[in-house]
């Protein structure tokens, strides 16, 4: 139609509730047969409209003689706070992509989310029927938001927000402490290892993790899927033919059984899969307008930040480009957000510094 369409609406099951206390039922039909309303054609459009029409003229009928609700504009009956913050916030939020937040009463940050379109998915938490949404949406007072202009954009940033202001009503993406890594290398024979270390002694890390215990299941999965070494994923002495080799789901490049070119050929699906061909490269995506585009920053194999350009002016060369970037603080998840985003889509991107990761 190229205009919003937001209609306006009455309830009679709200009305009825005021105006009409203490019913068993207030479905249309209950309704209708406890006031001798007739409905012909029953669950047909115009019959059901027609019932609901008289319906309504009766509940008008009972406000007028009400001493409590006389005076009341139906709007105002119907009204809950929760309707008023219902209206008040999704005025404020556009059908555009971004990050939102909500705010209680005292200003501070309960829920973080982000969407393609914000005022959709504000309107979903209203008619969510969960408990949690239900607490969220009575604490709930006001709303702001940040355009992104792209999705990508906007899981990057609901990520690193939720980490810095911790929302009472966001359970994931809350973890800034990570514990452990699982690092990968080649040794002297040329094989690639993979090794589950501390967070701060890693140097290669494919993968970070909140705890030990996740870190293994993740290293324990790869070792299944892939049928990889025990030996050469840290997982036993250096020099010992490991046990998945006796039970057959190690092809024996411990036991000198396999070549080193076959095992690396399975290892390196998992370095590929988590790690980025260049180590310094741009991600240009939609911007927040028309004459806008949105910079996603790799460096050294990390994200470090975004930026927007004005592609109306001039800006030819790739550092031009990194200077628009504002800096972030790094978490590894951001990584895996990224390493999602280009398995699942297509990219266009600025290789900074064309030097790939040798396998």
């Amino acid at each position: 139609m190229g205009y919003k369409f937001r209609r306006e609406k009455l309830c009679t099951v709200r009305l009825s509730r005021k105006l009409l206390p203490g019913k068993v039922s207030y479905s249309l039909g209950n309704l209708c047969a406890s006031l001798n309303i007739p409905i012909e054609n029953r669950h047909r459009a115009e019959g059901d409209a027609v019932a609901t029409a008289k319906l309504f003229d009766l509940l008008l009928q009972q406000k007028a003689m009400s001493p409590n609700y006389k005076n009341m504009g139906v709007d105002e009956i119907m009204d809950r706070r929760v309707d008023k913050i219902k209206t008040y916030v999704l005025k404020k939020l556009p059908e555009e992509c971004g990050v939102y937040y909500f705010h209680n009463k005292e200003g501070k940050i309960i829920y973080i989310g982000k969407s393609n379109n914000m005022y959709h998915r504000a309107l979903s938490h209203f008619n969510s029927h969960e408990k949690k949404g239900g607490n969220m949406l009575n604490e709930l007072y006001d709303a702001s938001y940040q355009l992104t202009g792209n999705e990508l954009l906007a899981l990057l940033i609901e990520s690193e927000e939720i980490k810095k202001h911790k929302p009472e009503f966001n359970r994931t993406r809350r973890a800034d402490k990570f514990s452990h890594s699982i690092d990968w290398w080649k040794d002297d024979k040329g094989i690639i290892n993979l090794k589950i270390v501390p967070y701060e002694e890693s140097t290669n890390p494919l993968r970070s993790f909140i705890s030990y215990i996740s870190a293994r299941e993740r290293l324990e999965q790869w070792l299944d899927e892939y049928m990889l070494c025990l030996r050469y994923c840290g997982l036993t002495d250096n020099d010992a033919v490991c046990f998945n080799h006796h039970i057959k789901k190690c092809y024996g490049i411990c036991a000198g059984e396999e070549e080193v070119e076959d095992y690396n050929l399975r290892a390196s699906k998992i370095v590929d899969k988590y790690t980025f061909p260049n180590k310094d490269f741009l991600i240009v995506e939609d911007g927040r307008h028309r004459e806008e585009k949105a910079l996603i920053h790799i460096e050294n194999g990390h994200y470090s930040g975004y930026g927007f350009v004005d592609t109306t002016g001039q800006m030819n060369s790739p550092e031009e480009l990194k200077d628009s970037v504002k800096r972030t603080t790094f978490y590894p998840d951001n990584n895996s957000i990224i390493h999602g985003w280009i398995k699942n889509y297509s990219i266009k991107t600025v290789i900074l510094n064309k030097i790939p990761d040798e396998y």
